[in-house]
C-alpha cells in the first residue's frame, strides 16, 4: 500500500513510480564470460545482488544469442550514479558478441531520474552485455534488464535517435510531422554537461499546432531561484515572450506552448556541472490551453477591426462581476494585436483598486499582465509577445457606470526588430538633434561670422594671405617695402575707451507708458 499525504502550505510536481519484481538474474557473469539463450520467453538480466546494493570493482561480461531471430533489450531499471561523470559505474550493451562489435548503448543512469523504460534491438543473432564498477566505495542498485527474441529488424542501430540534439547555441529546429517528437538534450548528455554553456533551441511546428514538452530526463545543480544552472522555457520564438518555466536541481516541468513555437534555454555557471536533461518535444493539435480557467468568450483577431464591450454596454454594469475575453492571434508571430480602447467610463480609483479592466499577455491569469485600466481613459495597448491576450472585467459592489467599448485587430509587426517605444525615442532623438545642431549654426553665423564680415576683419584677414601667397618668391627687401605700404593704408582702429554708444533719436531710452485717464464717479 502507498498512502499520499499532503498539508495546506506548500505544493510540488508530485511524484511518479514504477514498480517490478526485483530479484537477482545475475548468474555467473561476474566471474567468467556467461552465455545467455534468448527466446520468445522474456527473460532477465541484473547486476549482482539486484535490488541491493552491488560490490564494487565488478567487470561483469555476459553474451546473449538467438537462434534465428534479432534480440531485443530492455532496460527496465537503471541506478548506478551517485554524482560522478559517467566515467565510472556503467553498463554497456553493443551488437555483437564482443567490446569491438557497434556500441547500442552506454548507461550510468541514476534511479532520481531514469524515467522510462528504452530498448534496444540487435541486427543480428547476438548481443554483447558489460557491466563495469570501479572501487569507490559508492555502490548503487545496479541495472535490472529484459531480453527475448523479436521479429522487429532496425536496420541502423543507434544510441540516440535522429531526430536528438544536443549541440550548444542558436539552434533552429522543425517539427514536420505531428507524430513524431525530437529530443533536446544537454551537450554530451547523459556525461556531465560543461560549465559557462548559453544553449538556445527554437523549436517551430506546424501552423496549426502547439508544442507539448515532456521532461523524460532532469538533473542540474540546484540553486536558490535557480540563480545558477537553469532551464527557461519561453512561449514564443525568442526570450521577448513569455516565460512558461524556470526549472533546475532535480525537479523539471512539463509545459504546453499556446502557439506553434517555444525556445528552450539552457545556462549553465562556472561551479558544479550535473547529469542534465532531455526533453521530447511534440507538435499536437491546437485548442484552448490547458491552463485557462472559467469560460471566456473567444475572440479571434484578424486583420478587420472588431469589438466588443461590457456585457450591459451602454448601460451600467452591476455589482462583483467577473467576465473575461481572450482574444486570439489568427495569423503568426508576424502580427501583433492591438487593443484600443474606444470609449471606457469605469469607478476610477487609485491603482484601479476597485473596478477595472486587466490585460494580460497570455491565455492565462499566470501570465506577466500587459496593462491595467478604469476611469475615463481611452489607452491602446499592443501584444507583440504572444499569440493570445487575456481580457479581465471585474466590479465590487460600490459605484456602478456604463461600461466600456474596446475594439482588436491585428497588425504587421515591424520588421526593424524594434519595439514601437523605441522607434517613437529613435524619432524624437533625431528630432532633437537636428533642432540642436540647427541652432549652434545659427549662434556660430550670428556671432561669429556676421561681426567678422561687417568689420572688415575676414575680407583683410584674406586679402592678406593672398598676397602673403603671391609674393612668398619675391625678395625679403621688396617684401619689408610692401608690408610697410599695407601698414599705411590701414585705418588705425581706435581704443575701446574712445568708443562712445549714443543712443539714436528714432529710439527713446525711456519705457513710454500709456496715458491713464481718470473719471469721477
Amino acid at each position: 500500500m502507498l498512502r499520499l499525504k499532503s498539508d495546506f502550505s506548500v505544493n510540488y510536481p508530485g511524484f511518479s513510480l514504477r514498480y517490478f519484481i526485483g530479484t537477482d538474474y545475475a548468474g555467473t557473469g561476474c566471474t567468467a564470460m556467461q552465455t545467455l539463450t534468448a527466446t520468445s520467453t522474456v527473460q532477465y538480466l541484473s547486476s549482482p545482488n539486484f535490488p541491493d546494493e552491488y560490490d564494487t570493482a565488478n567487470d561483469c561480461e555476459w553474451t546473449i544469442t538467438s537462434s534465428s531471430k534479432s534480440l531485443r533489450i530492455e532496460v527496465i531499471f537503471a541506478d548506478m550514479l551517485d554524482g560522478e561523470v559517467c566515467y565510472s559505474d556503467q553498463l554497456f550493451i553493443y551488437d555483437g558478441t564482443d567490446s569491438s562489435s557497434t556500441k547500442l548503448a552506454e548507461i550510468c543512469d541514476s534511479s532520481a531520474t531514469f524515467i522510462d523504460s528504452q530498448a534496444y534491438y540487435s541486427t543480428g543473432l547476438n548481443a554483447f552485455i558489460n557491466f563495469k564498477s570501479l572501487q569507490s566505495g559508492r555502490s548503487r542498485r545496479g541495472f535490472l534488464i529484459a531480453y527475448n527474441e523479436t521479429d522487429t529488424v532496425v536496420a541502423v542501430p543507434s544510441t540516440t535517435p535522429s531526430t536528438t540534439f544536443s549541440t550548444c547555441g542558436s539552434i533552429s529546429l522543425t517539427i514536420t510531422n505531428l507524430s513524431t517528437p525530437l529530443y533536446i538534450t544537454t551537450p554530451d548528455y547523459p556525461i556531465f554537461y560543461a560549465s559557462n554553456l548559453n544553449c538556445e533551441w527554437q523549436v517551430t511546428g506546424s501552423q496549426d499546432s502547439v508544442l507539448q514538452i515532456k521532461v523524460l530526463d532532469f538533473f542540474l545543480e540546484n540553486s536558490e531561484e535557480c540563480f545558477g544552472d537553469n532551464v527557461k522555457i519561453y512561449d514564443g520564438p525568442t526570450s521577448a515572450y513569455s516565460r512558461l518555466t524556470l526549472s533546475c536541481g532535480e525537479i523539471g516541468t512539463d509545459v504546453n506552448s499556446t502557439g506553434n513555437i517555444a525556445m528552450l534555454a539552457f545556462k549553465s555557471d562556472g561551479s558544479t556541472s550535473a547529469r542534465g536533461f532531455k526533453y521530447q518535444v511534440e507538435a499536437i493539435g491546437s485548442g484552448t490551453p490547458d491552463c485557462v480557467n472559467g469560460n471566456p468568450t473567444d475572440l479571434n483577431a484578424t486583420l478587420e477591426r472588431q469589438y466588443f464591450n461590457s456585457a450591459t454596454y451602454p448601460s451600467n454594469y452591476g455589482s462583483g462581476i467577473t467576465e473575461q475575453w481572450l482574444i486570439y492571434n489568427t495569423l503568426s508571430y508576424d502580427y501583433e494585436i492591438v487593443i484600443e480602447t474606444v470609449d471606457s467610463r469605469i469607478e476610477d480609483s487609485v491603482n484601479c483598486e476597485f473596478d477595472k479592466v486587466k490585460l494580460y499577455e497570455g491565455p492565462c491569469t499566470t501570465y506577466s499582465t500587459l496593462a491595467t485600466f478604469c476611469g475615463v481613459v481611452t489607452p491602446t495597448y499592443t501584444q507583440s509577445n504572444g499569440l493570445y491576450v487575456l481580457v479581465v472585467f471585474t466590479t465590487d459592489d460600490s459605484a456602478f457606470y456604463r461600461g466600456f467599448n474596446i475594439s482588436y485587430y491585428l497588425r504587421e509587426v515591424t520588421t526593424s526588430g524594434l519595439t514601437t517605444k523605441q522607434i517613437v525615442g529613435m524619432i524624437i532623438g533625431i528630432v532633437i538633434g537636428v533642432i540642436v545642431f540647427g541652432v549652434l549654426m545659427f549662434l556660430l553665423f550670428k556671432k561669429v561670422i556676421i561681426p567678422k564680415l561687417k568689420s572688415g576683419g575676414l575680407g583683410s584677414t584674406l586679402s592678406l594671405r593672398s598676397r602673403r601667397s603671391s609674393s612668398s618668391s619675391s625678395s625679403s627687401s621688396s617684401s619689408d617695402e610692401e608690408s610697410g605700404k599695407r601698414k599705411r593704408r590701414l585705418k588705425p582702429i581706435p581704443k575701446a575707451s574712445t568708443v562712445l554708444l549714443r543712443p539714436s533719436s528714432k529710439y527713446s531710452m525711456k519705457p513710454k507708458l500709456p496715458s491713464i485717464s481718470q473719471t469721477k464717479s
